[in-house]
C-alpha cells in the first residue's frame, strides 16, 4: 500500500529532504510551501497522511492543524506537527488540536519513516475492525430501540 503524504513547511531544505526519504520508501510526497494553500491542497488530494511544521511565517502550523481538524472532509487524517522550537507548549498545543504525533527538527529520517509506518499500521488496523463496530453499533441499536 503506497501511502500519500502532505507536507507543509517553508523550508524547502526541508520538504526536499522529506519527500527524498519518504520517496525512496516508496510513498507519495505532496510538498506545500504555504501553510494558506494547504487546506486546499489537503482537500483536492486526499492524503493519508499530514507532516506540519509549526513555525511558518502568517499561519503556523498549529493554526493550519485546527483548520484541518475542523475541516469535514479532512478532519479524520492524521496530522504529525514538528518544530525546531524547544517551547513544550508547542508540544502540549499539538496534541490538544489534534495531533496524532509530534518530533522535533532536525528530523532524523529514518525516525520519520518509522513513524509512517506506525501510523500506516494503525490505520490497517482500525479499517479491519470497522465492519465488527458497525455490526455491534446496529446490535447495540436494535435493543435500544426495543
Amino acid at each position: 500500500m503506497t501511502t500519500t503524504v502532505m507536507i507543509v513547511d517553508d523550508s524547502e531544505i526541508m520538504l526536499e529532504a522529506v519527500k527524498e526519504a519518504l520517496s525512496k520508501e516508496g510513498h507519495t510526497v505532496i510538498t506545500v510551501s504555504d501553510a494558506y494553500k494547504a487546506l486546499q491542497t489537503a482537500v483536492d488530494s486526499m492524503p493519508d497522511f499530514i507532516i506540519l511544521d509549526i513555525m511558518m511565517p502568517g499561519k503556523s502550523g498549529l493554526e493550519l492543524c485546527v483548520d484541518l481538524k475542523t475541516h469535514p472532509l479532512v478532519k479524520d487524517i492524521p496530522i504529525m506537527c514538528v518544530s525546531g522550537s524547544a517551547d513544550e507548549d508547542h508540544i502540549i498545543a499539538s496534541f490538544h488540536f489534534g495531533s496524532v504525533d509530534y518530533i522535533k527538527k532536525p528530523v532524523v529520517m529514518s525516525d520519520l519513516v518509522d513513524i509512517i509506518y506506525k501510523h500506516d499500521v494503525i490505520k490497517k488496523l482500525s479499517d479491519a475492525w470497522l465492519p465488527a463496530k458497525r455490526e455491534l453499533e446496529r446490535v447495540i441499536s436494535k435493543y435500544r430501540s426495543e
